[in-house]
């Protein structure tokens, strides 16, 4: 995934959170310090709070302990176009593991909750599309699944899938074809399905305090300010069959990128 990711996504926005070999042996602890110096800095900070606790103890404490902290960090702009396409590692091994990615709307986007349900259609469990025909009906792996990464600024669907060299050029064939078949739309059946699971993480994330200071968090550098359970709910409501199946008509996800590692190198069915 972290292939899958360099190619697909414009740089610097496409660096794995793990660094690089490169950069990792490269580097001394004072490029470390010197780094932290200049790039972590509080200006624009977030916290999230959830829980039995005074926001406001919490925030005077903070102010006390990161007193004459101060510096605001630029924020990182794009560098060059990202190649996409099809990529391949080549590895001896008993397992091929595929990796594609498509864009998608940004969470700001008016479809942002609509992909959302579309994404639980393909991918909600057991009941999800590709696993009922990857995995469920022709039995080309033993693991596929897809999700919807939702940012600021974009937004990506990311499907994987770990199989047998025998059966991994099948495999992807079958996961492009389920991508463009949600074009056809989905039946009442699976929206009511995929709105009944996307609600249900909903109440369980609340249930989460670590899960829902996230959530606040996150909401507030997205969106400026963060949503309720009730407003995250209703949202989920507001989504009718008709609009989804509306929006698989006209969605277009631009180029794909597929990352494949194994010992067989696949063609694109894209």
């Amino acid at each position: 995934m972290v292939l899958l990711k360099e190619k697909h996504v414009r740089p610097p926005f496409n660096r794995s959170s793990y660094g690089s070999e490169e950069g990792l042996t490269g580097s001394t602890a004072a490029d470390v310090r010197a780094f932290h110096r200049d790039r972590v800095l509080p200006g624009g900070a977030i916290i999230g709070m959830a829980g039995d606790i005074e926001p406001e103890q919490v925030r005077d404490q903070l102010n006390n302990l990161l007193q004459g902290w101060e510096g605001t960090a630029a924020e990182p702009q794009p560098t060059g176009e990202a190649p996409r396409g099809m990529h391949h590692i080549a590895d001896e091994s008993a397992q091929v593991h595929i990796g594609i990615m498509l864009d998608a709307p940004r969470e700001l986007d008016e479809h942002s909750m609509i992909e959302r349900v579309v994404t639980s259609v393909l991918s909600g469990g057991m009941s999800g599309r590709l696993f009922t025909e990857v995995r469920e009906k022709r039995s080309l792996c033993y693991a596929v699944h897809a999700a919807y990464a939702a940012g600021r600024d974009e937004g990506r669907l990311v499907c994987y899938a770990g199989t047998t060299p025998d059966r991994a050029q099948e495999t992807l064939n079958v996961i492009a074809g389920e991508l463009s078949r949600l074009k056809k739309g989905v039946e009442k059946t699976e929206f009511d399905r995929a709105v009944t699971g996307l609600k249900s993480r909903i109440i369980m994330h609340g249930e989460s305090t670590a899960a829902r200071a996230s959530a606040i968090a996150s909401d507030t550098y997205v969106r400026g300010e963060a949503r309720s359970l009730d407003e995250l709910a209703q949202a989920v409501d507001a989504v009718t069959l008709d609009a989804v199946n509306h929006y698989l008509e006209s969605r277009e996800p631009g180029k794909v990128t597929i990352a494949t590692i194994g010992p067989v190198e696949l063609t694109s069915p894209f």
